[in-house]
């Protein structure tokens, strides 16, 4: 099997560090949104999403159709 590059430490936690800083900046967003904005893949994105997650930096809002990453 061949690796995926595009899942490496490094840009997963460079998205990361993007996601943090753009949510930050541009408040409540979707994760589609935040994603086509970062023009980041949607591996690499929802791996950057668990990483701060983890870390305990997002919080998540349902509106009822939708979910919403924040920082925390």
């Amino acid at each position: 099997m061949t690796p995926n590059l595009d899942l490496d430490t490094n840009a997963i936690g460079d998205a990361a560090g993007a996601l943090w800083r753009h949510l930050d900046e541009q408040g409540t967003t979707t994760a589609q949104r935040a994603m086509r904005q970062l023009k980041l893949k949607s591996g690499v994105f929802y791996a950057a999403v668990g990483w701060l997650a983890r870390e305990g930096k997002l919080t998540f809002e349902s509106d009822g159709s939708q979910v919403r990453l924040a920082v925390h």
